[in-house]
């Protein structure tokens, strides 16, 4: 694009930067406090693309200039800083070029079925924690009852939602459970906190109901992720366990794989997370649940495949292993529209674009 790229890992190197040269704008990949706490120090434009979910929380609390701009990829949370921050785009991120590999045209694949896990452990235990943060800003008795109720009723919504994969009823399910049981327990504000700490909790459940299924079909399955994952696939002798894979090596593993799975996080089921675009990028086929977001994007049977349950998933699987010029089609059209519309430069086109339109108002 032409554009001169410095990087910088703290103040020291910033000004460097900045020392006898003009910086159009500081980017920041996931928002940063420090790097924005040191573009208002040197009134620097502000740009962050986050492909976290949640960031709303986290900006809420920051002062927001007009030469701040924020390019987010959950759709939640773009919709609550937007009412806040004129200079809000959702802007799902892409992958780049690197992933760039054309699809397979035989059946020279490695695996049947691919899933690259997140991390089960970490993300249980780093929801838990923000948890117990929460409860030991207060140790009166009303404040523990409170918790072990909360603690309660995210079990019994977790429960009622753990085989929904195709929308976030948490929230909803939770008011049911509060107004039913009589008491609410909540803080005012706190119940979507606690909802988006426990969608981590839901989403590694739901992929652990998923791998059980797909395990059990026989099908020749590759797990990438941490060892509880290696437990689960202890029973199957179908299923082979991969320590968490490098990101230089995604490519080529989705390339390789004749179906990969995706499951979209449930507090991010309104966004389109990487690994659609990685995939598609790889020219790997994707099944992945179902969302509004992801099909007003990517068109179900042309660009990549979807499903609403897990007996759905289990259909999809075979129909696709026992249809491979569909699937190799389906595949080659998503690797194709993945080219003309999601490659990364198109994404930091916009970007630039945008920030260029607004930046004489500075």
């Amino acid at each position: 694009m032409g554009k001169k790229v410095s990087l910088f890992t703290d103040e020291n190197g910033l000004l460097s930067i900045k020392n006898g040269n003009t910086v159009d704008f500081v980017m920041d990949i996931n928002f940063h406090g420090n790097v924005h706490d040191l573009c208002i120090k040197y009134d620097l434009p502000y740009i962050v693309w986050s492909f976290d979910s949640g960031v709303r929380t986290v900006l809420s609390g920051i002062t927001l200039r007009n030469k701040d701009f924020l390019f987010l990829f959950n759709r939640t949370d773009y919709l609550e800083c937007s009412k806040k921050h004129g200079n809000t785009y959702f802007l799902p991120f892409s992958a780049s070029d690197s992933f760039i590999i054309p699809g397979r045209e035989s059946n020279d694949f490695d695996c049947d079925i691919l899933l690259v896990m997140n991390s089960y452990n970490e993300t249980v235990m780093k929801s838990e924690t923000l948890f117990q943060k929460t409860v030991d800003a207060s140790q009166d008795e009303i404040h523990q009852k409170s918790y072990r109720l909360i603690k309660s009723l995210m079990d019994l919504v977790i429960e009622k939602h753990k085989d929904i994969f195709d929308k976030n009823l948490m929230l909803d399910f939770l008011e049911k459970s509060i107004t039913e049981c009589g008491v609410d327990p909540f803080r005012e504000g706190r119940k979507e906190t606690f909802c988006e700490h426990y969608g981590q909790v839901l989403s590694s459940i739901q992929r652990e109901i998923c791998l059980n299924e797909i395990c059990l079909s026989g099908h020749k399955v590759h797990v990438y992720g941490d060892s509880y994952w290696e437990k689960i696939l202890k029973p199957f002798s179908n299923a082979s366990f991969f320590s968490n894979a490098g990101y230089d090596k995604l490519s080529s593993l989705y390339n390789s794989s004749k179906i990969n799975i995706n499951l979209t996080q449930i507090q991010n089921i309104d966004s389109i997370p990487q690994r659609i675009f990685h995939v598609l990028a790889a020219g790997g086929f994707l099944l992945s649940n179902y969302s509004e977001e992801l099909v007003s994007v990517f068109k179900p049977l042309i660009h990549l495949e979807t499903f609403r349950n897990v007996q759905e998933l289990k259909e999809k699987i075979n129909y696709y292993l026992n249809n491979e010029n569909m699937r190799l089609k389906i595949a080659g059209e998503g690797h194709v529209e993945f080219i003309k519309f999601h490659k990364m430069e198109s994404r930091l086109a916009f970007i630039c674009g945008e920030f260029s339109k607004k930046s004489d108002f500075f």
